[in-house]
């Protein structure tokens, strides 16, 4: 997808946003109706029509941290390997690290089982690394990429404060 089709359809799921996600994921025992199917095929468009927050406001849970399912830990923990190795110095090292970090995202999502306020602060941290590490697999420079990799980094030390 080139940069200017996703900024057409970030924009268009921005003005689709006013609706929301409430109760997309409801019922995830049930069959997967023909919107999750919809929401499964393109998982970082169908979160991206998410407001994302000006700042990353995640919440505790009570004062502690929000019980995941063992799959968004298994994917959490893929991004957090994949950027903790990594140490990009060419803006083709950079790309990659973002297109592999969209992957672990799109494996995220696609599986996605939760419901509830954990799911809702769950979609609070992606509407803020999905932006990044998309802006990273277009990255042209290697001082802006690296810069990227930093906000990444800093996001995923929020999400472990936040998530267990």
């Amino acid at each position: 997808m080139t940069l200017r089709t996703l900024s057409s359809v970030l924009l268009l799921a921005f003005a689709l946003a006013a609706a929301g996600c409430a109760g997309e994921h409801a019922d995830h025992d049930a069959a997967p109706t023909e919107d999750h199917a919809a929401h499964a095929a393109a998982p970082a468009e169908a979160h991206a029509a998410h407001a994302a927050p000006a700042a990353l406001a995640l919440a505790l849970d009570d004062g502690a941290k929000w019980s995941m399912d063992e799959h968004t830990r298994t994917s959490s923990a893929a991004l957090r390997a994949h950027l903790g190795e990594a140490t990009p110095e060419s803006v083709e090292a950079l790309t990659a690290l973002g297109a592999t970090l969209q992957g672990d995202i799109d494996g995220l999502i696609s599986g996605c089982t939760m419901s509830g306020p954990s799911h809702d602060q769950l979609h609070v941290f992606l509407m803020a690394f999905i932006p990044e590490a998309q802006a990273l697999s277009a990255t042209t420079e290697v001082g802006a990429g690296l810069e990227t990799v930093e906000r990444l980094k800093g996001l995923m030390a929020s999400y472990g404060e936040h998530f267990e």
